[in-house]
């Protein structure tokens, strides 16, 4: 099953969810996403400071 396919079936599911639910979804993809998004941000950091020379002279 393509990535394509999984948000359309997702996207039909909600349609079929009353609005309270459909805003849960919407949060937890939210949260979902920020997750991602600071684990990118973290991993990004360390490698900046893996390839820094800037404690070199200690």
């Amino acid at each position: 099953m393509g990535q394509d396919s999984i948000i359309n079936g997702t996207i039909d599911l909600i349609y079929s969810l009353p609005e309270k639910q459909v805003v849960e979804v919407r949060d937890f993809a939210d949260f979902i996403l920020k997750k991602y998004e600071n684990k990118t941000i973290v991993e990004n950091i360390k490698g900046l400071i893996s390839n820094s020379k800037a404690y070199d002279f200690i």
